[in-house]
């Protein structure tokens, strides 16, 4: 486990976070946002364009990811997407 992971582990109290903590942590595009593309182009296609990080467990409509999947996809680039 990275430091990194631990910073965000300790600030969150848990390592398992939904959406929207994950746009929070990031900063790089807002919730509503996100939230249109996805509706579009699904939760598959996000992932591989680095949309979202990697879906650990979804749970009707709520998204589930880990810590660890998070930090690697924060510093990935979102294919596709201009600014």
């Amino acid at each position: 486990m990275t430091e990194k992971e631990k910073l965000y582990i300790s600030i969150l109290g848990k390592d398992k976070i939904g959406l929207e903590e994950v746009l929070q942590i990031d900063g790089r595009m807002s919730y509503s946002k996100i939230t249109k593309i996805l509706a579009k182009i699904g939760d598959k296609k996000a992932e591989e364009i680095n949309l979202i990080p990697k879906i650990f467990e979804k749970n009707g409509t709520k998204r589930v990811f880990q810590i660890k999947e998070v930090v690697d996809w924060m510093d990935k680039p979102i294919l596709g997407l201009k600014k």
